[in-house]
């Protein structure tokens, strides 16, 4: 489990295996997201998030979370 602060972010990143899940407890913010393929970052996708929400991220999936 993580806690970001107000006004943090989980910086971008990908992992090559698993899925990671997220569940947001309280709050809002902001889940940038797009495919890590040949050392770029495609099909970019951005989504607010709320207390409540349950989303996951495949592998070789970019995310970064904006609190």
């Amino acid at each position: 489990m993580i806690e970001l602060q107000p006004n943090k972010t989980l910086p971008a990143h990908y992992h090559k295996e698993k899925i990671e899940i997220y569940y947001i407890l309280k709050g809002q913010g902001r889940i940038i997201t797009g495919e890590f393929k040949n050392r770029e970052v495609l099909n970019q996708y951005a989504q607010n998030v709320e207390k409540g929400d349950t989303f996951s991220i495949k592998p070789n999936w970019v995310h970064k979370l904006l609190i």
